[in-house]
């Protein structure tokens, strides 16, 4: 069985690399003169990280026209869901942000089978920014 790879609406074969949840951060609070260290919690917050996703395309054409699609995503207010591994991570409170997409690498490839959809003639990858919004 397949695993389910998503961003938005955009599918992929394989989605490379972690989901970074929020997490409750603290700033250490040291005094000269005084032992030891005392935590100030700040609030609870995701931090940026970067998937690599995978994906055929049906042609030369369709792939170049995806990385621009991809770009759309970038920065425009909205935030996403994502599928990763065949996990739904907006059950866990969470959607997310577009931060950049970046080394969008587009080539000619034949698949005759498999992919998401064969016959094709492309591929593309990219590297995706990423950072967790609590919903």
């Amino acid at each position: 069985m397949a695993l389910w790879n998503q961003i938005g609406a955009f599918k992929f074969l394989d989605l490379v690399g972690g989901i970074v949840l929020p997490q409750s951060m603290a700033e250490l609070l040291e005094r000269p003169g005084v032992d030891g260290l005392g935590l100030k919690f700040t609030g609870t917050r995701g931090r940026p990280f970067t998937l690599h996703s995978r994906v055929d395309a049906e042609d030369l054409a369709d792939a170049h026209q995806a990385g621009r699609n991809y770009q759309q995503l970038v920065n425009n207010g909205f935030i996403y869901s994502i599928a990763h591994q065949g996990i739904d991570y907006t059950n866990f409170g969470v959607e997310f942000a577009v931060l950049e997409v970046s080394n969008i690498r587009v080539s000619g490839r034949l698949l005759l089978m498999g992919g998401l959809f064969p016959p094709s003639l492309a591929w593309i990858e990219a590297d995706w920014s990423l950072v967790a919004v609590g919903v």
